[in-house]
């Protein structure tokens, strides 16, 4: 994550918004970047994504997922 601080990076998986980036193979730049934090103490996850005609600057289809219990502490664990 260049210009992000990592909050933690235990089993090999960084906690906090960014997830992954779609690029165009043939110019190596970023089309599209999706990102989802948790939110609501962990019981919750915002999840969006950037669009590169908009310069990555707006959230599109932002939309919360809700589960009845709470997320692992660190994601990736069980």
């Amino acid at each position: 994550m260049t210009g992000r601080s990592r909050k933690s990076a235990r089993n090999g998986i960084i906690q906090g918004e960014k997830v992954f980036d779609i690029i165009d193979k043939r110019t190596g730049k970023d089309l599209l970047r999706f990102h989802m934090k948790r939110v609501d103490r962990g019981k919750s996850i915002d999840f969006h994504w950037h669009k590169k005609d908009d310069n990555f600057k707006w959230h599109h289809g932002q939309t919360q997922i809700t589960r009845k219990n709470q997320f692992p502490e660190y994601w990736g664990e069980d």
